[in-house]
């Protein structure tokens, strides 16, 4: 049976998680039966998952194979309990799902009722008295009990008490101390920042179980929506397929080389359907660019910067995963570009900074729910990817660190202290000048620069001033 893929991607969500979960079927037993299930193979698993919870009310899913054994399905379709679980739904979105599976039940009976009285009127004798009375007492016989979800059921929700509250199980991390599994990352940068070549590295991290930044990863699948810079995504893949951790064709890690409308439901719909039939677990979905997947509206309207944000939480619902938005900064700024209902949205915003000159530096601006991390220092370091014209192909890979510079000298440590003395004890960020110091500002701005590269100190823009904060590392550079 052909259906819409909102409505699959429900049926499977429910279905699965039922198999997986027995916490989830008891989400959504009281708004279901096997009768909401148009297909006669999604009623036998349904109806097995409730015969192997009568039995034991933790059963495992082999115990709902066991159930649904007798069915004859598993000799048509032997995989299909574990294709299920692979698709289930999480279980924050059971009485979610169960609502639209019930709900599109509900209008196909509707539409065949009435199919069924429009069929009864064409052949009515209205010479006949009272026939036309009769039709429509008949026709109000079959609309009875149909649209059983009420408004107040439509919006019902469940009311946690302090207890359950904190019996909910903590969210596992994605990245350690800064990304949860299933939340919401935003990378932004200037141009020529290494923002790609950072999001291709995490992407590496997490399908090959490594660290990233310095910090531990989970491991999951990874879908990578590169809708800009699509011609050098081939080297700067393969680029990764080499060393240690290095991808493979075996590599839970798949692309889409075209731009996602993340303003619109049905193609966020569409595509986490996608995901999940080629995922067993999908872990992170990379968005590069926002402005890619988001043109023809106004990155600087609140109310469309919502809709994006409202595609990207859909897509996290579907899918289980955390998505990586990859986005600009404003011209000539440390901000990020748009309005500020992203960085409200986000559980974690990283800006790429630096040039090849310089070095880079990833900086942490945000850390919902944690405690702001340092600054990791990067360099991008070319390799050879193949061949072409008989020229060698070249790209770049990460490598987070980088070269000791010894000890600080002593014009460091002294501007290094004026920050502090400047900060005091609040450790708020402060505008430090070179006035009233032995410095010119040209060496002293040097400095400011040096020191931030290092990881010794954070700045960030405030109109046209730079302010300054120490950071752990430079806390015990001054003792």
């Amino acid at each position: 049976m052909n259906l819409p893929p909102a409505r699959l991607a429900a049926i499977e969500s429910v279905l699965g998680g039922c198999i997986s979960d027995p916490e989830y079927l008891a989400k959504v037993r009281p708004k279901l039966d096997s009768s909401h299930f148009a297909d006669e193979a999604d009623r036998l698993v349904f109806d097995a998952v409730q015969t192997a919870a009568d039995r034991n009310p933790n059963y495992s899913p082999i115990e709902v194979e066991e159930a649904l054994t007798p069915s004859g399905l598993l000799k048509l379709q032997p995989g299909i309990v574990v294709d299920l679980i692979g698709k289930g739904g999480l279980l924050l979105n059971a009485v979610v799902h169960a609502r639209i599976v019930r709900g599109h039940a509900e209008r196909a009976r509707a539409f065949q009722e009435l199919e069924g009285a429009w069929v009864e009127l064409g052949a009515l004798d209205l010479g006949k008295p009272d026939s036309l009375d009769t039709w429509l007492a008949s026709t109000r016989d079959r609309f009875e009990g149909l649209g059983e979800i009420n408004e107040s059921d439509r919006y019902s929700s469940k009311l946690l008490t302090m207890q359950e509250l904190f019996a909910l199980s903590p969210m596992e991390p994605l990245v350690s101390g800064v990304l949860q599994k299933g939340g919401l990352g935003v990378l932004y940068g200037a141009p020529a920042t290494g923002k790609t070549f950072l999001a291709l590295d995490l992407a590496k991290a997490i399908c090959t179980g490594g660290s990233w930044a310095e910090r531990e990863t989970g491991d999951g699948g990874v879908v990578y929506i590169a809708a800009e810079g699509v011609c050098g995504l081939r080297k700067r893949v393969k680029a990764l397929t080499n060393g240690e951790g290095a991808l493979d064709e075996s590599s839970s890690i798949r692309f889409r080389v075209e731009c996602i409308e993340l303003t619109k439901k049905e193609e966020c719909l569409a595509f986490s359907r996608d995901v999940a039939s080629q995922l067993a677990t999908p872990a992170l979905i990379v968005i590069d660019t926002l402005s890619r997947c988001f043109e023809g509206e106004d990155e600087n309207n609140a109310k469309d910067m919502t809709l994006l944000i409202a595609g990207c939480d859909l897509i996290r619902q579907e899918t289980g995963a955390a998505v990586l938005l990859v986005h600009h900064t404003t011209k000539g700024g440390d901000q990020e570009r748009g309005s500020s209902v992203v960085r409200g949205a986000a559980d974690v915003m990283m800006q790429a900074k630096g040039s090849r000159g310089a070095g880079f530096k990833l900086r942490y601006t945000k850390v919902k729910d944690g405690e702001m991390p340092d600054s990791v220092n990067f360099t991008l370091e070319g390799v050879v990817t193949g061949e072409a014209d008989g020229q060698e192909e070249t790209s770049c890979v990460v490598r987070f660190g980088g070269k000791s510079q010894g000890p600080l000298r002593q014009n460091h440590l002294e501007v290094l202290r004026l920050v502090r003395d400047g900060q005091g004890d609040g450790g708020t960020p402060v505008y430090v000048g070179s006035g009233g110091t032995s410095f010119s500002k040209p060496s002293f701005n040097r400095h400011l620069k040096h020191l931030e590269r290092e990881g010794y100190i954070d700045r960030s823009s405030a109109g046209n001033r730079k302010l300054c904060a120490l950071t752990d590392k430079g806390r015990q550079a001054i003792g």
